[in-house]
């Protein structure tokens, strides 16, 4: 665990410093809460840099639907949420449904 909140926080560095092109990512993944310590952690520029990094970023725990509404439209390509039947609801409006967001309830 220690390695993966390693990684993320070396991303975060290396955008914060405008090196984010420079950063080679341990995995394949950013999976990261909203923010930390009141610091922003999705933004459309974080979202940007990890897509031209090759990584997902997959959002936790989101159980707001407005707040799912938001990440989606950022770009995020995947959400954690506790209330799974409420995401679905989100994915069904936007439809946006099937192969492309699993859910795992």
């Amino acid at each position: 665990m220690r390695r993966c909140a390693a990684d993320v926080l070396a991303f975060y560095l290396a955008l914060r410093d405008g090196a984010a092109e420079a950063h080679r990512p341990l995995g394949h993944a950013l999976q990261i809460p909203t923010s930390f310590l009141g610091q922003p952690l999705v933004t459309p520029e974080s979202v940007a840099a990890a897509r031209a990094l090759g990584l997902h970023m997959h959002v936790w725990t989101i159980n707001d639907p407005p707040e799912m509404h938001r990440l989606l439209d950022l770009g995020v390509d995947g959400l954690m949420s506790d209330v799974p039947d409420v995401l679905l609801g989100v994915l069904d409006e936007r439809g946006s449904g099937g192969p492309r967001y699993p859910v795992l309830a």
